[in-house]
């Protein structure tokens, strides 16, 4: 990625994300989940026709990985060079009219990320990493937090999108709260998994776990964790990659503390 490929993809996500701004400010709330979840997949397309035709005349050879909410298929690693783009990250959030939700972008090679962007649009912040390059908001470098005290750490989690469906995760996720609720200052469940991870390695948060296998929800942050000096990890303490089940992301400081908290 050159300098000007890296201002071409952070320009693009900035202009979807003002296409659909309108839309999350004034749209009507619908009373019904169908109806809800129709509005956000015409959203969802509106924002997937805006980004995907422009990165395919950028970049001919990169595909798009169509596995978004496929999550048995996104663990099928592609050799080939790929994007993954979540449209709407936080999507519950944009139909319901609050803060916060994103648009992320992941440029995946080979099983490894080698460029990301996270954007929020409500409060106009863009993180982006390049692999050994560093990570950045506003194009301002960030570090990971250097939080010593496990008992004074804040940590980010989410929980699974439909709890009734996903009781299994559900209940990893329940127990996992309990446990930090015994040994951190604070724990907050704010939706966007990417945005949180950002927010890490902005040292917002002192670290982020999750349970499930939706990697795809975490490429794009893992990487700005990793690039502004943080640890990732599956959330059984292995290295984090396809495959991988769950997410822990800190500083160096806390990550074994975190790992026990499963």
């Amino acid at each position: 990625m050159t300098k000007e490929d890296i201002a071409f993809c952070k320009a693009l996500i900035i202009h979807a994300a003002e296409h659909i701004l309108p839309i999350f400010e004034n749209q009507e709330r619908e009373i019904n989940l169908k109806n809800g979840i129709s509005q956000f997949r015409n959203v969802n397309g509106t924002v997937t026709a805006l980004i995907r035709p422009e990165l395919a005349k950028r970049f001919p050879s990169v595909a798009w990985s169509e596995d978004e909410f496929n999550t048995s298929k996104q663990h099928n690693n592609k050799k080939k060079e790929y994007w993954v783009c979540d449209t709407i990250d936080g999507g519950i959030h944009f139909m319901q009219g609050f803060s916060p939700w994103c648009i992320t972008l992941a440029l995946v090679n080979q099983g490894e990320t080698t460029f990301s962007i996270v954007y929020e649009p409500v409060r106009k912040e863009l993180f982006h990493a390049i692999k050994n390059g560093g990570a950045f908001l506003n194009d301002a470098s960030i570090v990971v937090g250097n939080k010593n005290n496990f008992n004074e750490a804040i940590i980010g989690s989410s929980h699974p999108n439909n709890l009734a469906e996903d009781i299994e995760t559900t209940e990893k996720c329940m127990m996992t709260l309990k446990l930090l609720s015994k040994k951190v200052f604070a724990f907050r469940l704010m939706g966007p998994a990417s945005l949180q991870l950002a927010y890490v390695a902005a040292g917002r948060l002192d670290g982020y776990i999750e349970h499930g296998d939706d990697i795809y929800d975490w490429l794009a942050g893992a990487l700005i964790v990793t690039e502004a000096g943080g640890l990732v990890n599956s959330i059984n303490g292995n290295k984090f990659s396809f495959g991988s089940l769950g997410i822990i992301a800190s500083c160096s400081n806390i990550q074994a503390k975190l790992l026990l908290c499963h």
